[in-house]
């Protein structure tokens, strides 16, 4: 991580490994974090903003949890004046409820949009995977009272909005696998010319969509052999 960061932005917003890492270290830094899924970042505002109202729904959801019900939930949850009539930690304990117990994608992973409503209307929503509820509580508190002390705007905005918030030198990561289908290769390397033309130092995991990107180059292979790229701005500020 670069010894002077002046931001920190993320626009494919989805589990936040790297957010909470910055702003665990660097509790100076102003975050602006946009998602592409409105019901991810109405998780991590709920998280933020009501933490045991989510936990405690969760827990009602966990009491009754069985193939029946997760089916239940997940088709009221496509009838979207469904959705409305719930409050913001209800309807997120749904969405992280469904997502920790549907069947895993063929990658292995939790699925990253649990209904229709959210995604394609055409596809299939997610299926029953798993007989208990995961939970981490503590996990959840953590990340509320380091969200609550932090600067940090969260927002489902495009992301080619997010360039009009980047200043120079800040830490930018961009992760295509959150970005699956809302951006095609073109608009993704357009994303990060612009973003290097704005002096931002950006990160991101080598991945197929930013082939052809010629503002990132190797920073490194680490141990689990997931190739990192990164902007000049990025490598100047990591040289000792």
């Amino acid at each position: 991580m670069p010894e002077v960061l002046d931001g920190y932005a993320e626009p494919f917003l989805d589990g936040g490994a790297t957010a909470i890492a910055v702003l665990t270290a660097r509790p100076e830094v102003v975050a602006t974090l946009f998602g592409q899924n409105p019901a991810v970042v109405e998780v991590w505002q709920v998280v933020r903003d009501d933490v045991d109202a989510l936990i405690r729904t969760l827990r009602w959801l966990e009491d009754r949890h069985s193939p029946a019900f997760f089916a239940g939930v997940r088709e009221r949850d496509l009838d979207p004046a469904s959705a409305s009539s719930l409050s913001p930690a209800e309807r997120a304990a749904r969405y992280v409820y469904l997502r920790g117990t549907a069947r895993p994608d063929a990658r292995g992973d939790q699925p990253r949009v649990v209904t229709r409503v959210a995604a394609d209307p055409g596809a299939a929503p997610v299926e029953y995977g798993r007989d208990a509820v995961p939970i981490d509580e503590t996990g959840l508190r953590m990340l509320a009272r380091l969200l609550g002390d932090r600067d940090v705007t969260l927002a489902a905005r495009p992301p080619f909005e997010l360039l009009g918030e980047l200043r120079e030198d800040e830490l930018l990561w961009l992760d295509p696998t959150d970005a699956a289908g809302d951006v095609s290769p073109r608009e993704l390397r357009s994303l990060v010319g612009s973003a290097v033309a704005r002096g931002a130092a950006v990160l991101a995991p080598g991945h197929p969509l930013l082939d052809g990107a010629r503002e990132l180059a190797v920073l490194a292979r680490p141990a689990d052999d997931v190739t990192l790229l990164g902007s000049a701005a990025l490598r100047r500020a990591l040289r000792p």
